[in-house]
C-alpha cells in the first residue's frame, strides 16, 4: 500500500477524533450532559449494590393505606409526634423527618380555638384554647429527647439565622459550587431548638430526574448539612463535622464521605436495600423489630403529600426514599466523583490515534475485530472505575476513538476500492473472477514488474487452420472462432490459468502468475485435457465440421520465466518470457511428430504424478541444443495391462527395436492410438 493513502488516513482519523471531542465539549443543549448522566446511572446501578454495606436504613412511610386508616393528609402534628415517639421507643438509632414544619399548626384543637377566639373576641374561648392540646408543643415534646433531624429548605429571601451543627475545615476548602441561598425556610423556633436541622434540597437535572442529594448547602454563607448526612451524624452520636482537603472529604463520628466542589452526593439508582414499613402499622402495632437499631426516615409516599420525585429507576420516587438512599451511600462511604470529561475526550482522541494504524496494517475484518476489542476497553475500564467511585463516561472515550478509526478506515477503504478497480480492469480479461478476487484481497498489489518466477506455460494451436481459412466463409469462421476462444479461455480460467493472449488461432495461457498457484503443473495438465475434450466435441458441431475445423494441439512446459509488464504508453502487456515459454510453443508443434494432442516437457512432467503421463521420445526442438524427453497423456480407455505393454515396448526400442515395433503396432490397432502408431512407424510425420 502506498504511503499517501496512509498519510491521508492518519490525518483524517486524527481530525475526526478531534472534531468529535470538540463537538462533545461545545454541545450547547445539555444533551451530552444528560447522556453522560444516564450512562452514569447505568454504571452505578451495576456496581453500587455490592458497595452499599452499612447500617440498616428504614423508611416509615405515610402511604395511602395509612391515610385511609388514620385520616387524610395533612396529618396533625400530634400524629407526627406519636410517630416519632413510636420509632424512638422501637429502638431507632436516629430519626430524620422529611417534612417541613415552617408554619404553626392549624388543625389542632388549641389552634382551632385560638382562631375562633380571634374571630369572635370571646375571652372564654381564648381561655379554652389555652387549656386544649397544642400540636406544636406536643411535637416539641416528642423532639425534646433528641436524636431527631428536621428538614429545612433554602430560600433566597429567608432567614439565615438558625441553629446549625459546627463545620470545621482543615486547610483550604473549595465548596464554591454548593447549592446556596441567602437564607432558609426553617421549622418553628419551638421545634428547631429541640432538633437537628438538615437541608431538604433535591435538585433535578435538565430532564427533571433527581440524581444528587446535598451533603452540604450554603445558607447565608454558612455550611449546613443535608438531611441524610445530619441524620447519620445523630445516629453516630457525633457533635461536629470536619472537612479535610486533598482529597476533600467530610468526617463525623466514623463517617467519611468524599466531597466534590458542589458538595452533592451522586446517587446510585438502587432502592431495593431500603426497608419500608407503613406509618399506620408503626403507630397501631408497634413494629419494633424493623426499627430497632435502624436509621429511620419518616416521610410520605402518598401522592397527596406532594413528595414524589423522578429518579433514574422510578418516575415516582418518594423524597423520603431518596434521602434514605443518600444515607445508605454516605454510611457505606460510597460517594462517586465525576471525572472531568475533558480527560475522557483526551483519552478518546489518543485511543483513536492508536487505532488508526489498524486501518492499514492488517486486513479489514481483523482491523474491525481488533478495533471492537479496543473500543470495548473503555466500557470495562469505566465499570472498574465506577466500582472505585470514579465516574468516566465510556461513550465519550469511545466516540472520538471510533470516529478516528472509522475515518481512517473509510479513507483506506476508498483507496482499496480504487486499487481493486484498477486491478480488475487490468486482469478481468485474463483471469478467473475468483483469482481476481484473491489479487484484490491480497495485502499488497502482486508484483507486476519484472520478477523471475516458476510458471507453467500452455500453448494451443488449431491443426490445419491456414487451409481452413481459405475454405471457410469469413463470417462463419469468425463466429466459430468466437465460440472456440470463449470455450478454451473458460476452461483455462476455471483451472486458475492466466489467459495471456490470442495469436491467430493460438491461445497462450500461464499458470502460477501473478499469484502463487499450488500444483500448477497438475492444474495445467487438467486444463489441457479439458481443452482437448471440449474442442473434440466442438469439431463435431455441424458448422465446425462443415468448414473442416482441425483438432487442437497443446504444448505444456514448466520452469523459470521472466514475468512482468512490457510495452509502452497506453499499451502494456503482462506476460512471461524465457526458455520455458519457448519450449511450450515448440512442444505444441511437436504434436505433429508424436501424433499426440498434448505434449508435455520434462520439467512439467517431473511435477506431475508419474502415472498420468507416458513417454513419447526425445524430440529435437528448434532453438534448443539438446533433445528434450517429451511425454503425453494416456489414451482414454487404456487398461493397466495395455499401459504396461506400452511401457515395455517403449523400453525395448533401443535393445530390441523389431520386437518393440511389433508390440507398438499391436497396441495401436487395439485402441487406435496414433502415438503408438508413430513410434512404430505406421504413420508418417505430419
Amino acid at each position: 500500500m502506498r504511503a499517501r493513502p496512509r498519510r491521508d488516513a492518519a490525518l483524517a482519523g486524527v481530525l475526526a477524533a478531534v472534531a468529535v471531542a470538540a463537538a462533545l465539549a461545545l454541545d450547547p443543549s445539555e444533551t451530552v450532559g444528560l447522556m453522560r448522566a444516564r450512562v452514569f446511572d447505568r454504571l452505578l446501578g451495576l456496581v453500587a449494590p455490592a458497595r452499599l454495606a452499612g447500617p440498616r436504613i428504614v423508611v416509615v412511610d405515610i402511604d395511602e393505606s395509612s391515610l385511609g386508616r388514620l385520616g387524610p393528609w395533612p396529618w396533625r402534628r400530634e400524629t407526627i409526634a406519636r410517630l416519632i415517639e413510636a420509632a424512638r421507643n422501637a429502638g431507632a438509632a436516629a430519626i430524620g423527618v422529611d417534612i417541613l414544619f415552617a408554619a404553626p399548626e392549624t388543625l389542632s384543637p388549641a389552634a382551632l380555638a385560638r382562631r375562633l377566639a380571634e374571630a369572635t373576641g370571646d375571652a372564654h374561648v381564648r381561655e379554652l384554647a389555652a387549656s386544649l392540646t397544642d400540636d406544636d408543643a406536643r411535637l416539641g415534646q416528642a423532639l425534646a429527647p433528641g436524636g431527631v433531624a428536621l428538614g429545612f429548605a433554602l430560600d433566597p429571601d429567608g432567614d439565615a439565622a438558625a441553629p446549625t451543627t459546627p463545620v470545621l475545615m482543615q486547610g483550604s476548602i473549595d465548596l464554591g459550587g454548593a447549592w446556596s441561598g441567602a437564607g432558609g425556610v426553617y421549622p418553628l423556633n419551638s421545634l428547631a431548638k429541640s432538633a437537628a436541622l438538615g437541608a431538604l434540597a433535591l435538585p433535578g437535572d435538565a430532564d427533571g430526574v433527581v440524581r444528587r442529594a446535598p451533603l452540604f448547602v450554603a445558607a447565608g454563607g454558612v455550611l449546613k448539612p443535608g438531611l441524610a448526612l445530619e441524620t447519620l451524624r445523630l445516629a453516630r452520636g457525633a457533635s461536629v463535622y470536619l472537612i479535610q482537603p486533598a482529597p476533600m472529604r467530610a468526617m463525623s463520628g466514623g463517617i467519611a464521605v468524599s466531597l466534590s466542589r458542589d458538595a452533592m452526593l451522586r446517587l446510585a439508582p438502587v432502592s431495593n436495600e431500603i426497608e419500608i414499613v407503613s406509618a399506620a402499622d408503626t403507630l397501631e402495632r408497634g413494629f419494633a423489630g424493623p426499627l430497632k437499631g435502624a436509621v429511620v426516615f419518616i416521610g410520605a409516599s402518598a401522592p397527596q403529600a406532594g413528595g414524589l420525585r423522578a429518579t433514574a429507576d422510578d418516575p415516582l420516587t418518594p423524597s423520603t426514599v431518596i434521602e434514605a438512599r443518600a444515607a445508605r451511600q454516605i454510611a457505606a462511604g460510597f460517594a462517586p466523583q465525576e471525572v472531568d470529561p475533558r480527560l475522557a475526550w483526551a483519552i478518546g482522541v489518543g485511543l483513536g490515534a492508536a487505532l488508526i494504524p489498524l486501518a492499514f496494517l492488517v486486513g479489514a475484518p481483523l482491523a474491525f475485530a481488533l478495533a471492537a476489542v479496543a473500543l470495548a476497553a473503555p466500557f470495562a475500564a469505566a465499570l472498574w472505575a465506577a466500582d472505585a467511585a470514579w465516574l468516566v463516561d465510556p461513550i465519550e472515550v469511545a466516540a472520538p476513538a471510533l470516529a478516528g478509526f472509522a475515518a481512517a478506515a473509510a479513507i483506506m477503504g476508498s483507496a482499496a476500492r480504487r486499487r481493486a478497480r484498477a486491478l480488475r480492469a487490468r486482469f478481468e480479461r485474463h483471469l478467473a473472477p475468483q483469482v481476481i478476487e484473491r489479487i484484490v484481497a491480497s495485502e499488497g498489489a502482486p508484483k507486476l514488474r519484472s520478477e523471475m518466477r516458476e510458471v507453467t506455460a500452455l500453448f494451443t494451436d488449431i491443426e490445419g487452420f491456414t487451409g481452413m481459412v481459405g475454405r471457410a466463409e469469413p463470417e462463419a469462421l469468425v463466429r466459430a472462432l468466437d465460440v472456440y476462444f470463449e470455450g478454451v479461455t473458460g476452461i483455462a480460467l476455471a483451472h486458475g490459468g492466466l489467459v495471456d493472449k490470442f495469436v491467430g488461432d493460438a491461445v497462450h495461457v500461464f499458470f502460477n502468475m501473478p499469484l502463487d498457484l499450488p500444483d500448477h503443473a497438475d492444474k495445467a495438465l487438467d486444463c489441457a485435457i479439458g481443452i482437448v475434450r471440449w474442442t473434440e466435441d466442438f469439431r463435431r458441431r455441424p458448422d465446425a465440421a462443415a468448414m473442416g475445423f482441425g483438432r487442437t494441439r497443446v504444448g505444456l512446459e514448466c520452469g523459470p520465466a521472466l514475468v512482468g509488464e512490457v510495452g509502452g504508453g497506453a499499451k502494456l502487456d503482462y506476460t512471461a518470457h524465457g526458455a520455458t515459454v519457448n519450449a511450450a510453443a515448440r512442444l505444441e508443434q511437436a504434436n505433429k511428430v508424436t501424433g499426440s494432442a498434448i505434449c508435455v516437457g520434462p520439467c512439467a512432467a517431473s511435477q506431475i504424478a508419474p502415472d498420468r503421463l507416458r513417454p513419447v521420445g526425445a524430440l529435437e526442438l528448434r532453438g534448443f541444443a539438446c533433445p528434450v524427453e517429451a511425454s503425453t497423456v494416456w489414451p482414454e480407455g487404456a487398461s493397466q495391462a495395455w499401459r504396461a505393454r506400452y511401457l515395455d515396448a517403449y523400453a525395448r526400442r533401443r535393445t530390441r527395436p523389431e520386437l518393440a515395433t511389433e508390440a507398438l503396432c499391436a497396441l495401436a490397432r487395439e485402441i487406435d492410438d496414433p502415438v503408438a502408431a508413430r513410434l512404430a512407424g505406421m504413420q508418417e510425420t505430419a
